[in-house]
């Protein structure tokens, strides 16, 4: 989430079936679409990762969620599905444990399983990112 204008905003970034992504900003309050852009990065991994994306998974999100939970009591706090090096789809949950320590956790999109869980240390984060979005592969 992120503030816009003064107003609450949500930012996805949705693969269409052709691979092309588009970043969709939709107002928290309301639940309305308030603006699209597509993505024209002509970078090759990031168009593969991106195909990689527009296949359909059979892990819906409810279900990532669900598999991190199991994995790390806690509380969901984001989550993404990114591509694994342009091949398979994966999403990525962010859970914040009952001490308030990060966790990242991995769920195959294929087959709903817990892949990874490494606790998420910022004090070892290159990015300039202060909201911890995480990087395609």
């Amino acid at each position: 989430m992120e503030v816009e204008n003064g107003k609450p905003v949500w930012k996805a970034d949705v693969t269409d079936s052709k691979g092309t992504e588009h970043e969709v900003t939709v107002n928290a309050t309301d639940g309305n679409v308030t603006a699209t852009k597509a993505d024209r990065d002509n970078d090759s991994d990031d168009r593969s990762g991106d195909a990689a994306l527009a296949k359909p998974t059979k892990t819906d999100l409810e279900v990532a969620v669900d598999a991190a939970l199991a994995e790390v009591e806690g509380t969901a706090t984001s989550a993404d599905l990114e591509s694994d090096h342009g091949r398979t789809a994966a999403w990525h949950v962010d859970v914040t444990d009952t001490k308030g320590t990060d966790h990242e956790v991995t769920v195959d999109a294929a087959n709903g399983k817990v892949t990874a869980a490494k606790t998420d240390d910022d004090r070892n984060d290159d990015s300039n990112s202060i909201s911890g979005d995480h990087d395609e592969d």
